[in-house]
């Protein structure tokens, strides 16, 4: 058992980033869309990058105690959990889970120390509590609630890492793409699970494409009544192109990776 996982980004990387594509993955569909919000504002400076890291790492410690939890207690009730540790890392886990806990605990109340003279510092701190709030009923549930908290924690990524910094940006702008670009393509995919049931969507690639080409459809038409969509269209685009890139490899595969969900969905 590796002890750098009492800091922050190891255990999740270890155990759900682990390869160069799904680390890539994660700088496009995790770090990427945030950060961009905070690009087009066009008034990034040293304080705002630094503010932004550590609101970042603070949002990343608190979903790691998601996922360790999930990974030592969820999994146990599970019918088919996935597990992503050795029985003798789970063993080290289970008997190292306070620690592990408490660590992720000390950065999140350094983040909390460092923004607390921020404008709008208190909603920050509720949407932190949020996220802890959703991840609770998120480990505990495994049904159509599932994919309500699954959005809820998607969205809170991109926007705990974001919102002390956005300020210059129209907010209904703001939170429609930011929900748009990634949560509500989760929620749907999250909700064609099983035990979800509320869609039925079969091939993820191609519903990626699909939904990538629907939202730059629909932010160019809003350009049509003056709604100012141009400077998120770029990140739709990216996004688009990614999902391409991926769904060219699973159709050059063969559809063997198919199952594995190429990419890193957080």
């Amino acid at each position: 058992m590796n002890w750098l996982q009492l800091l922050p980004f190891v255990y999740g990387f270890r155990t759900r980033v682990r390869t160069l594509a799904y680390k890539i993955s994660f700088l496009v569909v995790t770090v990427l869309p945030s950060f961009y919000f905070i690009l087009v504002t066009r008034q990034v400076n040293t304080e705002k990058l630094l503010g932004y890291l550590i609101a970042l790492i603070s949002m990343y410690s608190l979903y790691e105690i998601g996922y360790i939890y999930n990974d030592i207690y969820t999994t146990s009730f599970e019918k088919k959990p996935t597990m992503r540790s050795s029985i003798e890392e789970m063993t080290f886990l289970k008997r190292a889970y306070p620690i592990l806990i408490m660590s992720r605990v000390v950065v999140i109340t350094f983040s909390v120390i460092y923004f607390k003279n921020y404008d709008r510092f208190i909603s920050w701190l509720l949407l932190l509590l949020l996220l802890y709030i959703a991840y609770i009923f998120h480990n505990f549930t495994r049904s159509t609630i599932t994919a309500f908290t699954m959005f809820t924690i998607v969205a809170l990524k991109y926007i705990i890492p974001s919102f002390l910094f956005v300020e210059e940006l129209e907010w209904y702008l703001y939170l429609g793409f930011i929900l748009a670009v990634v949560p509500f393509a989760r929620f749907v995919e999250y909700g064609s699970k099983p035990y979800c049931g509320l869609f039925n969507v079969k091939n993820f690639h191609k519903f990626r494409i699909i939904y990538y080409l629907v939202l730059t459809i629909l932010s160019l038409l809003l350009l049509l009544f003056d709604i100012p969509t141009l400077p998120y269209i770029p990140l739709i685009l990216i996004f688009l192109f990614y999902r391409g890139v991926i769904y060219i490899v699973e159709k050059k595969s063969g559809g063997a990776i198919h199952k594995k969900e190429v990419g890193y969905n957080g």
